[in-house]
């Protein structure tokens, strides 16, 4: 029996809880495990058939006492390294770094979102601990077919799409800072996100929206499902992300196979799908002025920007993005698998395979 051990969601929403989500409906649909939270967990009523798959969410807590005598399999589902937020300091920083080392000490085996997030693991559990990575899946929405591609009509506002939550990792201060010194007649910007996720960052960021005079051009979507971010990413022509902090970029791949040209930092995977100047622009991580160069140059050159949408089609015709019934398999392969004798990265499906 597969246990996956997560906080309770309740509002949230995240591409972490996300893939909690679709593997919980599997494990259910199949009998093979469940989602508890590790208030509720109980390890003395578990046998050593048994697996317990840790989120990353634990990982700024000590390991609870109850967990170290489990017999059973131990992994960590890494959707991300606590330590690694950008805007802790350092006495919280090295806390969290000692905490993780009790969890990395504690896992047999680690899943990973990707290859790239792998290769940054502390170089010891790299060494001694079987990392598996498990890409998130795509839902159907995503993967059903693309409307045509239609020219900008003469005076047709451009239409940003932003899928992030409000909050200073995801930076959509920085979007702001760029579309100001546009005329606000001449875009729209649909921001798909949680706007309570960091509330005081939340609440500078619409003061900062009200008085850049572009209320009217902003269009809030919350707690959307994903077949209706999919309809947003259809309606339009550019998505922009200012992110500075992913494993993976559920988001920016969801944005790729719907076939927008994208404009973000090298973060994630986003350098794996998006090739500049073919299907949308990606500036290193603290390169704010080229980003907001880069975007105002596509907001003021539709021909361009048309050009990237032509690149961008034929990309989401070449990646082949697992589905969430891949990843389903790939997380019972890494549950289940044998004990290897020589550690390795083992790979069920690479995100983003090119056909």
């Amino acid at each position: 029996m597969i246990h996956l051990v997560q906080p309770m969601p309740g509002d949230t929403v995240s591409g972490g809880y996300r893939y909690g989500r679709e593997i919980q409906k599997r494990l259910e649909r199949d009998g093979t495990g469940c989602v508890t939270s590790l208030e509720d967990l109980d390890p003395r009523a578990l046998s050593s058939s048994d697996v317990l798959v840790l989120d990353s969410l634990y990982l700024s807590k000590d390991i609870a006492p109850k967990l170290l005598e489990f017999p059973g399999r131990k992994c960590l589902l890494l959707h991300y390294l606590p330590s690694r937020q950008r805007l802790l300091n350092d006495g919280h920083r090295e806390r969290r770094i000692r905490l993780e080392a009790q969890w990395l000490d504690w896992a047999e085996r680690l899943l990973v979102p990707s290859f790239r997030f792998a290769a940054t693991l502390p170089s010891s559990a790299r060494r001694t601990k079987e990392v598996h990575v498990t890409t998130p899946g795509m839902s159907r929405a995503f993967r059903s077919p693309i409307p045509l591609l239609h020219e900008p009509r003469e005076g047709e506002p451009l239409c940003i799409i932003t899928v992030d939550a409000i909050s200073s990792d995801k930076n959509v201060g920085a979007i702001l800072e760029a579309l100001r010194e546009l005329d606000s007649h001449e875009f729209v910007w649909h921001i798909a996100g949680d706007l309570d996720r960091e509330r005081d960052y939340g609440d500078a960021f619409l003061e900062a929206v009200e008085r850049a005079g572009l209320s009217s051009r902003v269009r809030w979507h919350e707690k959307l499902s994903p077949a209706s971010v999919a309809r947003l990413l259809d309606q339009g022509h550019l998505y922009v992300t200012a992110s500075r902090e992913e494993s993976y970029g559920m988001a920016t791949a969801e944005a790729v196979a719907r076939g927008l040209p994208v404009v973000g930092f090298d973060v994630g995977c986003t350098s794996q799908w998006v090739i500049p100047g073919a299907n949308g622009h990606v500036l290193a991580l603290g390169q704010e002025e080229e980003f907001r160069k880069t975007l105002l140059v596509l907001a003021a050159n539709r021909g361009r920007l048309y050009k990237l949408a032509q690149g961008a089609r034929t990309m989401a015709e070449r990646i082949q993005f697992p589905s969430w019934d891949d990843t389903y398999d790939a997380f019972r392969l890494a549950c289940a698998r044998p004990v290897q004798k020589h550690k390795r990265t083992l790979d069920p499906r690479a995100p983003g395979h090119f056909g």
